[in-house]
């Protein structure tokens, strides 16, 4: 905590915003980081539930031709974050994939090793 105030009194020095009480503008980075927090966790929830709708098509039966046309159209996105949340979903597929067939081939190459050792001994 004294760190944190030692290094707003540095930054405020050069601010203009000097005479604020730096407990404030404390409180106020807390509440900010907590909002953060909870945009990042809504954010992730929402690739999931979107990945899951890519995977079944379920945007054709609302009408829409693809994941960014109902992120645009039907949840009322602007088209450049349609396109940024339609990117995040796509790389979100290969990033699970890859950790999952990761995950089995350590698991195969664990029980290969494993077994051999019980056959040795």
């Amino acid at each position: 905590m004294v760190l944190a105030l030692q290094f707003l009194s540095f930054i405020m020095s050069r601010e203009r915003h000097y005479g604020v009480n730096p407990k404030f503008l404390i409180e106020m980075n807390q509440r900010a980081l907590k909002l953060a927090n909870q945009i990042h966790t809504a954010e992730e929830k929402l690739v999931q539930m979107l990945l899951k709708i890519d995977q079944d098509r379920i945007y054709v039966r609302f009408g829409h031709k693809s994941l960014r046309g109902y992120c645009t159209h039907g949840l009322q996105f602007t088209r450049t974050q349609s396109q940024r949340i339609v990117t995040a979903v796509r790389r979100y597929e290969t990033t699970s994939k890859i950790e999952h067939e990761d995950s089995s081939t350590f698991l195969d190459e664990s029980i290969k090793f494993s077994s051999d050792l019980l056959i040795e001994n």
